[in-house]
């Protein structure tokens, strides 16, 4: 949690039958409307819409809350302050967080450090990226990967795994639709004999046709000028490379 959520907490934000606790609140600053104070604290929403979420809370942390409600009214903050009924935060840093931290030999950690921390178990528990979007009500999974993406295990090579996936079946899904749109496509090595001598006989059939009698739709002929071209501008590719060039073709449509 954030500090100034956890600082808003009542007890009627307790789930007690379902171990959670309900962010609805948090401590925030607004203009002042009492003295001469400029600003002051006050409870208030949290961060954002995606801030208002249910955090799991284990048996001990349970336990714990059970304990500090003894005697006490469902409306208590649960953190109790001369602030409004709560902690101001920023006594909270220099007068309850900063003795905590220095007395466990943690000098300089954050509150808000422990926030991460969580994150990171939960990523070590295999949570997944949703799960803990949720948990820390990020705005989106993009805030998520954002901060933390670095700590899930095996990412960079699950992403680069993914991303030669992806390559090869773009490769096939292009051969696949090669084959339907264009019947003359040849699958053979570039920059063979073989090749050039094959694509040779190709436009030769498209000559073939071209030279017939029979009446070319323009559509149909238009397919064939575009494949008859691609063909001459690959042979003059190969022929580059075995040394036999042969001469530019020129197609026109038939007369109707």
């Amino acid at each position: 949690m954030r500090r100034n959520e956890a600082l808003g907490l009542r007890f009627n934000d307790i789930e007690w039958f379902g171990n959670e606790v309900n962010v609805r609140h948090a401590i925030s600053k607004r203009r002042g409307t009492v003295g001469a104070h400029k600003w002051e604290w006050h409870v208030g929403p949290p961060k954002s819409r995606k801030s208002l979420r249910h955090i799991a809370a284990t048996e001990s942390v349970m336990k714990m809350l059970a304990d500090l409600k003894v005697g006490k009214p469902d409306g208590a903050f649960i953190f109790p302050g001369d602030c409004n009924g709560f902690i101001d935060p920023d006594k909270f840093d220099a007068e309850v967080w900063k003795p905590i931290a220095e007395k466990a030999g943690m000098a300089g950690t954050r509150f808000h450090d422990l926030r991460h921390f969580f994150a990171s178990q939960l990523i070590a528990q295999g949570e997944t990226a949703a799960y803990i979007r949720d948990q820390m009500g990020h705005s989106s999974i993009k805030v998520t990967f954002d901060t933390y993406g670095h700590l899930f295990p095996g990412r960079g090579k699950e992403a680069s795994a993914r991303y030669e996936k992806s390559m090869a079946d773009a490769k096939v899904r292009h051969k696949a639709e090669a084959s339907v749109s264009n019947p003359l496509a040849i699958d053979r090595e570039e920059g063979s004999e073989e090749t050039l001598r094959d694509w040779q006989r190709q436009v030769a059939r498209l000559l073939e046709v071209r030279s017939k009698v029979v009446p070319v739709d323009s559509n149909n002929w238009s397919t064939l000028h575009f494949n008859s071209v691609v063909l001459a501008l690959r042979m003059l590719s190969v022929g580059n490379k075995v040394s036999t060039r042969p001469a530019a073709l020129q197609l026109q449509p038939p007369a109707q």
